[in-house]
């Protein structure tokens, strides 16, 4: 698929910000990578990067959401971790790793902040201040990825489901989210009829309402009930890591 590169004089429309990482840094900072950074538009099931692969960049979602995919030997594709305007993708680069354990899979139409990756190395040298974020990220990001693995070992496809639609609630800025149950089953790795089965059982309970190709969120609180404990884990390890939720501008705060 082609890429669609916005250049330097487009940046401002989409403020590097809206990544709320950016948002946390030191305003001289903000400013070197509002500087550096390229922005690109990406579209559902666009393939960021495969694995083993080294990226020459680190990618700040400003609107978009990526899923990090782990490839099994039969050739199956499970997600792993799910990263949108609260985080950074290329946790290697990094820390210096010239290995990549993962593959990115875009779940929808959006943009990326690309920043080079030496760049980000230089900079979280330069100023402690982003040194500190990107490390309480990565920290959080894992500990997420940890509770996931607990919860697909554990909890029932209806429970996943809830928990992996109130991750992609809290990255987007609408209720409504463009998702298939085709996507949906590939994103929880499990059969299309036991999506269907789950969303049935959100759908009666009043907490979703299906659409054409989307899903919207009519009752959050519902979902939430309907969710195992791993969501509001996560949540809270990573408020407790960077001091802010994992909440995407635009979208209100859950209510405790």
């Amino acid at each position: 698929m082609a890429r669609a590169w916005l250049f330097s004089n487009d940046v401002a429309d989409f403020q590097l910000t809206q990544n709320l990482l950016v948002a946390a840094m030191p305003p001289e900072s903000q400013a070197r990578f509002a500087a550096a950074a390229r922005v690109e538009e990406v579209q559902l099931a666009q393939r960021l990067f495969h694995e083993d692969e080294f990226p020459a960049y680190v990618f700040f979602p400003l609107d978009s959401v990526v899923s990090l995919m782990r490839t099994l030997e039969d050739g199956e594709m499970v997600e792993v971790g799910m990263v949108g305007p609260e985080g950074m993708i290329g946790v290697n680069a990094v820390l210096g790793v010239a290995l990549n354990p993962h593959a990115g899979v875009c779940q929808g139409r959006g943009h990326l902040a690309f920043l080079p990756r030496d760049f980000v190395t230089e900079e979280m040298i330069r100023e402690p201040r982003v040194n500190a974020i990107l490390h309480h990220f990565i920290y959080a990001f894992y500990a997420g990825v940890s509770q996931l693995a607990a919860c697909n070992r554990r909890h029932n496809v209806e429970q996943r489901l809830a928990h992996w639609l109130l991750l992609l609630h809290d990255r987007v800025a609408a209720d409504e989210m463009s998702l298939t149950h085709e996507f949906l089953a590939f994103m929880l790795a499990t059969r299309p009829a036991g999506i269907t089965e789950a969303m049935s059982a959100l759908t009666a309970a009043g907490a979703i309402e299906p659409r054409r190709n989307r899903v919207c969120v009519v009752d959050r609180a519902k979902l939430e009930s309907l969710s195992c404990e791993c969501y509001r884990a996560a949540y809270d390890e990573y408020e407790r890591a960077l001091g802010f939720p994992p909440v995407a501008k635009g979208r209100r705060t859950p209510v405790d």
